[in-house]
């Protein structure tokens, strides 16, 4: 994750009203959850839990994933503009494929 992408995810965060300090006691106390219904033998409620925190985990990289492709992708548009347009190259222009 760039700086720029940290920086707006902590602002994010912080509009939220958490912390650091406060995702990382959640993500405890989840696990401690979890160990507890796994110790206590409640395979469902343990897999479902697991289950859930794998689908979240999921949809957050997802969402990493999304927000990285459409700030590279339109800095790469931009550049390739730029460089196909010194060289005349236009990907959508008709070439000559007459035989005759």
């Amino acid at each position: 994750m760039s700086k720029k992408e940290a920086l707006l995810e902590e602002a994010a965060m912080t509009v939220a009203g958490l912390q650091k300090v406060h995702v990382c006691g959640i993500i405890v106390l989840f696990l401690l959850v979890v160990l507890i219904f796994a110790l206590l033998q409640m395979k469902t409620l343990t897999w479902g839990l697991l289950l859930l925190s794998n689908i979240i985990l999921f949809m957050y990289l997802i969402k990493l994933t999304a927000m990285t492709n459409g700030t590279d992708r339109s800095a790469d548009k931009k550049d390739d503009e730029s460089s196909n347009q010194s060289d005349g190259y236009s990907p959508f222009r008709r070439r000559n494929t007459d035989l005759t």
